[in-house]
């Protein structure tokens, strides 16, 4: 009896082990769902952007004013904003309910010593037409003479 009571614990717990490995043991991360779009972002916008700090040397001051031009297919959550002092491709922003937000690449302004420059910027929109509230960190990277980065820290504003 007692062998076979033995091997019914060995059985479940060989079953459990399975069953949480079979599982993946839960914990597993994933976006939350987007919100549909509140608004329509589509038009000519314009920008600025207020240095509020920086570990770059010399440290920048003053605003970043710039324009864009904003596309956003109806009812989509993706927004395309092209800077109208960069040739290169438009920047793929999300729009989820109120909140649009964007990391990667940005138009890096000249003369800069920058080789590459990203951007994270996350804004509320107010309205269709305006923002007041969003913040910014621009991180400057270079190669030569020697490698390094810095990074720039911004609130940003914008009206259609």
């Amino acid at each position: 009896m007692k062998r076979g009571m033995v091997a019914i614990v060995l059985l479940v717990l060989l079953l459990f082990t399975a069953l949480l490995i079979s599982c993946g043991g839960g914990g597993g991360s994933s976006a939350p769902p987007l919100s549909p779009p509140a608004f329509n972002l589509t038009g000519f916008w314009t920008m600025t952007e207020t240095i509020t700090g920086s570990n770059c040397i010399p440290a920048p001051v003053g605003t970043l004013p710039w324009t864009a031009n904003v596309t956003q297919a109806s009812g989509s959550n993706t927004v395309y904003v092209t800077d109208t002092r960069s040739s290169g491709p438009a920047a793929a922003m999300t729009l989820s309910g109120t909140s649009l937000t964007y990391s990667g690449e940005r138009y890096n302004e000249a003369p800069s010593d920058c080789d590459i420059m990203t951007a994270s910027y996350v804004v509320t929109m107010a309205t269709a037409t305006s923002f007041s509230n969003g913040s910014g960190t621009l991180t400057c990277s270079w190669a030569t003479p020697s490698p390094g980065s810095c990074s720039i820290n911004t609130t940003i504003s914008g009206h259609k």
